[in-house]
């Protein structure tokens, strides 16, 4: 992940497809957005915030199928 400025970050998918976006949290809900190249816009919101490498990566699974496809 590379951020650029206002906490824009560009981040490869397991696609191969870059994107750009930002993610934040409040205690608890986690978020991830981010735009392809092509103009598919994803936003993922989670109520429990991911705390070990299982759930992380479940998370980033399911952004990368949302923006992959």
């Amino acid at each position: 992940m590379r951020a650029l400025g206002d906490a824009v970050s560009r981040t490869a998918t397991a696609c191969c497809e870059r994107s750009w976006g930002h993610g934040g949290s409040i205690p608890g809900y986690p978020t991830q957005g981010g735009v392809s190249a092509s103009g598919r816009a994803v936003t993922i919101a989670v109520n429990q915030r991911p705390d070990d490498a299982v759930t992380t990566a479940a998370v980033r699974k399911v952004f990368d199928s949302a923006i992959c496809d």
